[in-house]
């Protein structure tokens, strides 16, 4: 179902610290825009008692809680709520930044809605990122998704796959990027700090190194199959084959 913010915000917290919860809320109630925003806190294990200090600053709040399984999990857990127009994942030790405000500006007369808002990000350990106006070089590198602003109808049937603990996003973004008539809108607004212990920055994704020639295959056709499958026998090659058991 949909609700009439603008932007909903899915925010996965796992036994989270008073003070970084703290940090994550007053940035996204900072915001000019945050009367536009509906915020869902989707929480397993404690949750500190902060949140009636920025309920007022926002559009709607409600928290939900659930056995911890993995940040996807918990993001699909909020896809089932009432959502807005469009949808932003974030981890508790992100942090949004002022520039999200210039993208919530524009995004009420956004005509076409794009399938993804896709702004840039500054990840603690990489520096600023930015989303390849080259739709194939999903294939190589994914977009940061603490950067990305889903259109919520691109989650009508379809969710993260849970069983990729790092990567479930970066096979969401070549599914919806490679769908014929997909719309794109490229900002240079930066939007979020990603912190680099994030919940889906931890160990590399074995299983979805395994799958990705034919999660590629399947978007982007047999081109680009083979040079997934080159992609990974170099990773096999500098990384190790997750065949074997090796890292």
């Amino acid at each position: 179902m949909q609700d009439s913010s603008i932007l909903s915000i899915i925010l996965a917290v796992k036994d989270a610290e008073p003070k970084m919860l703290k940090r994550s809320l007053g940035a996204i109630a900072a915001l000019r825009h945050s009367s536009s925003i509906s915020l869902t806190v989707v929480s397993s294990g404690t949750l500190p008692d902060v949140l009636s200090v920025f309920s007022g600053d926002l559009g709607s709040l409600k928290v939900i809680h659930m056995e911890s399984k993995g940040a996807y999990s918990a993001y699909n857990r909020g896809l089932d709520t009432e959502l807005g127009r469009y949808v932003l994942f974030l981890g508790v030790d992100d942090i949004v930044l002022p520039g999200l405000d210039d993208v919530l500006g524009i995004m009420v007369s956004s005509i076409p809605a794009p399938d993804i808002i896709a702004c840039r990000a500054f990840m603690q350990d990489r520096g600023l990122s930015c989303p390849s106006r080259v739709r194939g070089s999903l294939v190589f590198r994914n977009w940061c998704q603490q950067g990305l602003l889903y259109r919520t109808t691109l989650f009508a049937d379809r969710r993260f796959d849970p069983k990729y603990v790092v990567q479930a996003d970066h096979k969401f973004n070549i599914e919806v990027v490679a769908r014929k008539g997909a719309v794109i809108a490229y900002r240079r607004d930066t939007i979020c700090y990603f912190a680099k212990g994030g919940l889906t920055n931890q160990q590399p994704d074995l299983q979805f190194r395994r799958d990705m020639p034919n999660i590629v295959k399947d978007a982007y056709g047999r081109t680009f199959w083979l040079l997934a499958l080159a992609r990974r026998a170099l990773a096999n090659v500098i990384k190790g084959d997750p065949a074997k058991g090796k890292r």
